[in-house]
């Protein structure tokens, strides 16, 4: 497979849509910096071979350059086997195309039949098989499957490796051993319908649960004939019970009786002695009822008593209002006004007269005169004003007078209309009847106590036959009188009794439980005796499979020491291919080489040592010749014949110029039959091959 030329659009750091031509052998693409579009014009070539652009993974949409307003596109052009092709995927479009570009065929535009001529033309199933071999980066100089991978696609990388090798070696075609005896160990030792271990499995699950069910019938079986006998002991127990229970609630009853008649008894008299008192009660009441019909003057004049109480109250208020009467004109009286007032003011009016025809002074005389004149007016009115209150006072003592002997005929009349001469008598009268209403009143509220809400008739009829219950409680006490015990007594014939009761209802409580268990756990003995077939004809059918996986285990276990050997005999064609390029590069200093087929790990005879070393363990540019001779064996050994290109992106930059030097002359010579693209910064490599500068 030889690259002609690739078109990159807006992928990671190539945004310009150019166009990269190659030469078949080796060419050495230059840039002057990282952000020349190394890197990226290596992996545009290896996605443009593989990678499916319908993917929405974010690593995948993450490719298309920053700031770019559509997704990336990439066009290769190739010439395989005498044809020339174009493979085109657009993440824009989501579209995987193959077309022949001498004939404008399309030849494959779906992802699965795109890959599959991809397969063809490379030889190379996979993006992760086609890193591990043909494209070297320095990231992943000293491993063969890239870290970038996943676990899961590490370990295909590098089964499909060692498939190829062993195919390259014994010439088996694409026939997988590893899938027959991964086919053969599922039959012997994984859970696959049909297999011997699945149906070991199947019958195990299937004894296990017979042997439940018979373990369960037989405990059933056991459990029957326990609770049987348990059954017949509480049996026994109820008719022990039942032969003492009757005798003692009987006695329990008498005594018991006894002991209400004797409560009863004692209630009955206490209500007997009540009855008496009630009837004492009732007879004073009648007898006070016949004396109280003297005082029915007063009892049935209740408005005029009250009338009288109103004349009482107003008689009394009218005395204290005439003492207060009384009292004020006294105080009146001893307050006369003085005469001086009168006698001062009339010298001084006659003196002021005087003075103004004798002495001619106006100015003297007439103030004089005023000053009398005033004195006169003030003595005058005040004897006036005393005279006046006098005489209103003296009047309101006599209307006070007046008002109380009306109120004294007025309390006369109504006395008269009850038959009374004076008060005092009244008040007398009154006194005495109130005093026998008050003792008819309690005795009445003591009645009330006894008979409660009830009236004397119906009290009366409930005890009238009182006397008659208390002489037929009297006999029946007598002839129980021989079961009469004292209350220790009682209690212990009440805990007999009682612990008896409490033991009947657990007995007959565990009788119904075990009867209703005996009922739901019938044990069919046929089914049992089933399942013990069964069990007897599983055990042989197990054996047969049993016979049939060591079959089954013998034939992988032949294979597999067949595959092994083969697989050795792979691992050794690798390791001569291997030694002879570690031979050339590092001039003949190692040439003896083992690589492990399960993990693709290197080691070699070390001369200084004297034994195998690990490769990981020698320098670092060593590391790097070793696991670059081991990409170009395996390019040689496990691509079935096809010539993909190997792309190396600067991987001889701890190399001194001797190494690289054999190294050059190596790819010069490896590029006659596989193109090489050599991805650098340096000037070193212009002499070796066709120079692509990116600027």
């Amino acid at each position: 497979m030889i690259l002609q030329r690739i078109r990159v659009r807006r992928f990671r750091a190539i945004s310009d849509g150019r166009i990269i031509e190659f030469s078949p052998g080796l060419n050495i693409i230059k840039g002057s910096n990282n952000e020349s579009g190394k890197s990226s014009l290596r992996m545009a070539i290896t996605k443009g071979l593989f990678q499916d652009p319908d993917a929405t993974r974010e690593d995948v949409v993450g490719l298309t350059s920053w700031g770019a307003r559509e997704p990336w596109e990439i066009e290769l052009d190739f010439e395989c086997e005498g044809g020339e092709y174009r493979v085109m995927r657009s993440l824009k479009a989501r579209s995987s195309q193959i077309v022949d570009t001498r004939s404008s065929r399309v030849i494959a535009n779906d992802k699965n039949a795109v890959a599959a001529k991809i397969t063809e033309f490379t030889g190379c199933p996979s993006e992760v098989f086609f890193e591990s071999i043909a494209c070297i980066g320095q990231e992943d100089l000293i491993r063969i499957v890239p870290g970038r991978t996943t676990a899961g696609e590490r370990q295909k990388a590098i089964a499909t490796i060692s498939r190829r090798l062993q195919e390259h070696v014994s010439n088996a075609g694409s026939e997988d051993v590893r899938l027959i005896l991964e086919e053969l160990s599922s039959k012997t030792r994984r859970r696959e319908a049909g297999s011997p271990h699945w149906h070991l499995e199947r019958i195990n699950e299937r004894m296990e649960s017979l042997n439940r069910q018979k373990a369960e019938l037989e405990g059933k079986v056991k459990l029957v004939m326990d609770n049987r006998r348990k059954l017949s002991s509480l049996k026994e127990q109820l008719a022990r019970i039942d032969s003492k229970l009757p005798a003692a609630e009987a006695l329990l009853s008498k005594a018991n009786k006894l002991a209400d008649l004797e409560a009863d008894l004692e209630t009955s008299r206490k209500k007997h002695d009540n009855f008496k008192q009630a009837q004492e009660i009732q007879t004073e009441l009648e007898r006070m009822d016949r004396e109280l019909k003297g005082f029915a003057r007063l009892i049935d004049a209740a408005d005029k008593r009250a009338r009288i109480s109103e004349i009482r109250t107003e008689g009394e208020r009218l005395a204290i209002e005439q003492s207060h009467l009384e009292s004020d004109l006294e105080i009146i009286s001893m307050g006369r006004p003085l005469v001086w007032p009168l006698l001062l003011g009339t010298v001084l009016l006659i003196a002021g007269a005087a003075v103004v025809p004798v002495f001619e002074t106006y100015s003297v005389g007439i103030p004089v005169a005023m000053v009398g004149i005033l004195l006169l007016a003030y003595g005058a009115e005040r004897r006036l004003a005393w005279r006046r209150q006098l005489r209103q006072a003296r009047a309101s003592l006599l209307e006070g007078e007046a008002a109380i002997r009306r109120n004294e005929r007025a309390l006369q009349e109504v006395l008269g209309q009850l038959g009374f001469q004076d008060y005092e008598e009244y008040v007398r009268q009154l006194g005495a009847c109130d005093h026998q209403i008050d003792r008819r009143n309690e005795l009445a509220r003591r009645l009330k106590d006894i008979t409660g809400d009830r009236s004397w008739s119906e009290f009366e009829l409930e005890n009238r036959d009182l006397d008659l219950r208390i002489s037929a409680m009297q006999k029946e006490m007598n002839e129980l009188a021989g079961l009469r015990m004292s209350h220790p007594q009682l209690r212990e014939l009440e805990a007999e009794v009682d612990q008896l009761c409490r033991q009947r209802a657990e007995v007959e409580a565990a009788r119904a439980g075990l009867e209703r268990s005996l009922e739901a756990a019938e044990v069919d003995s046929e089914e049992l005796a089933a399942i013990s077939e069964e069990l007897s004809w599983r055990e042989q059918e197990a054996r047969f499979w049993e016979r049939k996986g060591r079959v089954y285990e013998i034939v992988r276990e032949t294979l597999e020491e067949v595959y092994n050997e083969t697989v050795s005999k792979a691992a050794r064609a690798l390791d001569r291919e291997l030694g002879n390029y570690i031979s050339i590069i590092t001039d003949g200093r190692y040439s003896r080489v083992e690589v492990d087929n399960r993990d693709l790990s290197i080691s070699t005879y070390s001369a200084e040592s004297g034994e195998s070393v690990s490769v990981q363990d020698l320098s670092r540019a060593t590391q790097d010749q070793f696991y670059v001779s081991a990409r170009l064996a395996l390019l040689k050994l496990v691509t079935g014949g096809k010539k993909p290109p190997l792309l190396l992106d600067d991987p001889f930059v701890n190399y001194d110029d001797k190494r690289r030097k054999r190294m050059m002359g190596l790819l010069q010579q490896l590029a006659g039959d596989n193109q090489i693209l050599l991805f650098t910064s340096s000037d070193a490599y212009d002499a070796y091959g066709y120079v692509i500068s990116l600027g």
